[in-house]
């Protein structure tokens, strides 16, 4: 639950600093997106690896 909540204020955090629409803020805002989406992925196969095992 925590991993899940630390994507979701990531992924805001990006979005907002994207629509700030300074080189900077796009930036800093396209990295931290590109970060929620590889959490995303990695909770993901941690997801699906957990239910193949068993």
């Amino acid at each position: 639950m925590k991993r899940e909540l630390t994507i979701a204020l990531t992924l805001v955090a990006g979005v907002l600093f994207v629509s700030s629409m300074t080189f900077t803020g796009v930036v800093l805002g396209v990295v931290l997106v590109l970060l929620a989406a590889i959490g995303t992925v990695d909770t993901l196969e941690r997801g699906l690896g957990c239910r193949f095992r068993h």
